[in-house]
């Protein structure tokens, strides 16, 4: 055969066809998505690219005359071809720019029937006007994303003829979905309006007939709770609790400390660990400085001292914390409180912990306050020798490099003390029979959040524990693996039993029927998935999200706020946010910067703060709010001291009671104030000073004032407060 074939002329046809199949598309009044031109565009790929390759060593001229074909003509075909995205993009903005015009007066009524007031802006108008396969909705905070979302598929349902029942609303909370819900009612759009886990709940159902009890995060506890207690006379089992409880004993087991905990494992994929849980659960240290609390349930000043308290006790060493010594300082009338007093045979040594290296130094500290402890230390030293009582210490490092517990263990030995060490048995059953032993209770915490992000990541249990084990040297971390893995397939096991299902299997399940129904070529009825909230998005979500549109082929709105991302250890996967385009394949981003909840300033000092971090896409919000001084910073003393009757909460309260009377002063009672605490207890903690707050759960404003009781006070967390709006 030669360079050049007759029947190649199928491909002027072919790219001829598609110019007139372009065109026909151009020429309506629609907003052209992707997918309505995709597929015969991919088809005449290797056309195109045969001819580009000709085109471009200059023999497409020889192969037109010998086939018959106009250069000129099919230059323009091919160049046509070449622009399509271009020329679609233009089109579809051309699109936009008419209906912003022609629809004017419907678009500012469209929402009439919900809130006469509301009027959309002009971003928001774009959003409700576009209609690609795949589009995701950048709202800043107060930019009116639900009321965005409501009015979009109001105009799908009036001006394109959706039928109501193929668009699917889909929120992360019941609360947030019975919003949306409220708000469709008024309009008198019967949206299908759901949480990712009543989707799930609802396609398994609707598989399999069979059904199922859904249990929640109470079932996996106690089931996990009584497995841990059954194995009181199980020696190795014990030695591994043990061990772990030996490791990170002074170290709290919360739902963050598991967030970071699996992102170290996850991130262990076939190589060696960046950094083992040692370094990983560090960073608690540094964040819980207040939080030392013994086996014995004591409250300790320094880490330091956790580990002696519980070497001790371990050891069968009879000790008391901080007893008040029978003699005080010269020139002091505060009690002198040794760190512990030993009690052995009718001795008492006491013991005293030096924060202090061997050396005598402390980089924590200046040079002045250095010298001023290593005096009290001396003083200390001297007033035992006075007394004639027993006194034994230890430093926070050594010169010989050896750990604080080894030279304790030594100085113990020298006076005498002989060590009668638990069984692991008796100190398994101790920790396990306190009730109110919060090491226990946080290790099944500690557990139960592994097991559920190990499910939000869809991971396979079969493999991935012994994946995890083979790639890590981490003797602790294969320790936790090896309680964990236990612990999930006794779960899973008894799930199974009892024919119960999760929440995190609701997705994934759900996922599993999917896969399904796109393999059997099943069709869903849905036209338009909007997800709210979508800075949420875990990887279960999101792949339950792509399945929903694959199984259905509808379209894809995400609305959300990347800087509004703070669930990620509950598995929240940033990356799917703001890498959309990319996870999608393709897609179109618009956003909405006109804020309506905050002021100008305020918005500018939060953002230039978000934006240090350079993941966050960039953006520049702007409100027609203004206020001077937006951030004022009161500061109250939170130290604690035994002598001191009133206490931190107390100083707390007293600060927070001034800054609302200055509020109430300013702007009179009729304001709602949002108070906003890292964790629930902080709200509660206001109540222990009942002559100030107290806690009122009968109302909406949960919190109440003393003294301003007309003052509505709102107690939340960060994350629960997330949405809300207040004065």
């Amino acid at each position: 055969m030669g360079l050049f074939s007759k029947n190649e002329a199928k491909e002027f046809k072919a790219l001829s066809a598609y110019d007139s199949f372009l065109s026909n598309l151009l020429s309506a009044d629609s907003y052209l998505s992707r997918k309505m031109f995709s597929a015969r565009f991919d088809e005449l790929g290797d056309i195109y690219q045969k001819l580009f390759l000709m085109q471009k060593e200059n023999v497409l001229g020889e192969w037109c005359k010998k086939n018959s074909v106009d250069f000129k003509k099919l230059s323009l075909l091919m160049a046509c071809y070449a622009s399509t995205e271009e020329v679609v993009a233009r089109h579809n903005q051309e699109y936009v720019e008419r209906h912003l015009k022609e629809d004017a007066s419907y678009l500012d009524d469209i929402l009439q029937k919900d809130d006469p007031k509301i009027r959309l802006d002009e971003e928001q108008r774009k959003v409700v006007l576009a209609d690609e396969d795949y589009t995701l909705v950048i709202a800043g905070a107060g930019a009116g994303k639900t009321t965005t979302i409501e009015a979009k598929v109001k105009y799908l349902v009036e001006k394109k003829g959706v039928d109501p029942s193929r668009v699917l609303i889909v929120s992360f909370t019941r609360k947030a979905t019975q919003e949306l819900k409220e708000r469709f009612e008024r309009i008198e759009i019967p949206a299908h309006i759901a949480t990712f886990h009543s989707i799930g709940n609802s396609l398994i159902k609707e598989s399999d007939d069979q059904k199922k009890r859904v249990v929640d995060r109470g079932f996996m506890y106690r089931v996990i709770e009584d497995y841990l207690t059954s194995k009181l006379t199980d020696e190795w089992f014990i030695k591994k609790i043990l061990l772990f409880f030996a490791s990170y004993l002074n170290m709290p087991f919360g739902a963050d400390n598991t967030s970071l905990l699996f992102k170290t494992l996850s991130a262990n994929d076939n190589s060696t660990m960046r950094s083992d849980l040692t370094a990983t659960l560090d960073e608690y240290r540094k964040q819980q400085t207040n939080k030392k609390i013994t086996i014995n349930e004591e409250r300790v000043r320094s880490i330091d001292e956790c580990r002696i308290a519980n070497y001790l006790f371990i050891n069968g060493i009879d000790y008391v914390y901080e007893p008040v010594y029978p003699y005080g300082f010269h020139d002091s009338i505060k009690p002198y409180c040794p760190d512990f007093l030993i009690k052995y045979q009718g001795q008492e040594i006491y013991l005293e912990h030096f924060g202090l290296s061997e050396e005598g130094t402390n980089n924590r500290f200046s040079k002045a306050e250095v010298e001023r402890y290593k005096e009290h230390v001396n003083e200390k030293i001297k007033l035992h020798r006075e007394h004639g009582t027993k006194l034994i210490y230890t430093f926070s490092s050594y010169k010989d490099g050896l750990d604080l517990i080894t030279h304790l263990d030594a100085e113990l030995a020298k006076a005498g003390i002989e060590k009668n060490t638990k069984s692991s048995t008796e100190i398994y059953r101790q920790i396990v029979t306190k009730a109110q032993d919060k090491y226990f209770n946080k290790l099944i915490l500690l557990i139960c959040n592994f097991i559920n992000r190990f499910k939000v990541n869809n991971f396979d249990a079969n493999t991935k524990f012994d994946e995890w084990q083979f790639s890590t040297k981490n003797v602790r971390t294969k320790l936790f693996l090896e309680i964990a893995s236990q612990c999930f397939h006794v779960y899973e096991a008894r799930r199974m039993e009892e024919g119960a299902i999760d929440f995190e299997d609701m997705i994934n399940d759900a996922s599993n029927i999917l896969d399904q129904c796109i393999r059997n070529h099943e069709m869903l009825p849905y036209d338009y998935i909007l997800v709210d909230e979508y800075q949420d998005i875990s990887l279960q979500r999101f792949d339950l999200c792509q399945k929903l549109s694959q199984a259905s082929q509808a379209k894809i709105v995400a609305v959300g706020d990347d800087w509004q991302s703070i669930f990620r250890f509950a598995g929240s996967k940033l990356d799917l946010f703001t890498s959309f385009q990319e996870k999608m394949t393709y897609g179109q981003v618009l956003k909405l910067t006109n804020t309506y909840r905050n002021a100008q300033e305020l918005i500018d000092i939060a953002g230039n703060f978000v934006m240090q971090n350079k993941q966050q896409i960039k953006k520049e919000l702007k409100s027609p709010k203004h206020i001077e001084d937006p951030v004022l910073l009161m500061s109250y003393d939170d130290s604690f001291d035994r002598e001191d009757k009133k206490g931190p909460y107390y100083r707390l309260c007293e600060a927070l009671e001034k800054a609302i009377g200055d509020i109430v002063l300013k702007f009179g009672e009729e304001k709602s104030i949002l108070l906003v605490g890292r964790y629930g207890f902080d709200i509660r903690n206001l109540a222990r000073v009942g002559e100030m707050f107290y806690l009122d759960n009968t109302s909406s404003s949960n919190v109440k004032s003393v003294k301003y009781p007309n003052v509505r006070l709102f107690g939340y967390t960060a994350h629960s407060s997330k949405g809300l709006g207040f004065d």
